[in-house]
C-alpha cells in the first residue's frame, strides 16, 4: 500500500508532465495487473480492492470506478493464467495490453454511463490502442521487476553475502 501511495504520488506530479500526448505510465495498473500474474485469486482480491480504493480516494471520478475497473482486469487476467501459460515475455505484453484495453474500455463506459455523456467513449476510442500497446510494452519490464520485489523478504536483504559458514 506504501508503494501505491508513492506511486499515485509520482503520476499525479512528476509523471503527469512527461511529453507522452495522450499515453500516461501507469505503475497503480501495471502493479495490479503484476499481483494477477503472481498472486492466486483470493490471496490477491484484497490488495486489489485497497488499490483501487487507494486510488479512487484521490482520484476526481466518481468514487468506486477504479476499484470496479481494477477488480476486473484483475479477475480477467486471472482467468487467463488459468488457461495459458503466461510467463513469457510476448504473453506478458499480449495480455497487459488486453487487460490495459479492458480498462480502458471499462472506465469510459462506466465514467459515460454516470455523466450521461458519450464524450467519453470517444476520446477512450483515440486512446485505448496507443495506451494498450505502451501498457504492453512497460509491464514486459515491470512486472517481473514487481514479481521480484514481492519475492523479497528481510531475511534475504539482511543476509550477509560473501560469507561461508564452516
Amino acid at each position: 500500500m506504501i508503494w501505491t501511495i508513492i506511486w499515485l504520488a509520482l503520476e499525479s506530479t512528476v509523471l503527469n508532465e512527461l511529453p507522452l500526448q495522450n499515453m500516461q505510465i501507469d505503475f497503480v495498473f501495471l502493479a495490479v495487473v503484476s499481483l494477477s500474474f503472481t498472486e492466486d485469486t483470493f490471496e490477491g482480491v484484497l490488495p486489489v480492492a485497497l488499490i483501487g480504493f487507494l486510488t479512487d480516494t484521490i482520484s476526481p471520478a466518481p468514487f468506486g470506478l477504479f476499484t470496479t475497473i481494477y477488480l476486473i482486469a484483475f479477475l480477467a487476467v486471472r482467468f487467463a493464467t488459468s488457461a495459458i501459460y503466461l510467463s513469457s515475455p510476448v504473453s506478458r505484453f499480449f495480455w497487459t495490453m488486453i487487460a490495459s484495453a479492458i480498462a480502458i474500455w471499462l472506465k469510459a463506459l462506466l465514467t459515460a454511463l454516470i455523466y450521461k455523456n458519450p464524450q467519453f467513449i470517444v476520446i477512450a476510442t483515440w486512446r485505448f490502442i496507443p495506451q494498450s500497446v505502451f501498457n504492453g510494452v512497460a509491464g514486459v519490464f515491470i512486472i517481473p521487476l514487481f514479481g521480484w520485489y514481492a519475492g523479497l523478504t528481510w531475511e534475504k536483504i539482511t543476509r550477509p553475502k560473501g560469507l561461508v559458514l564452516r
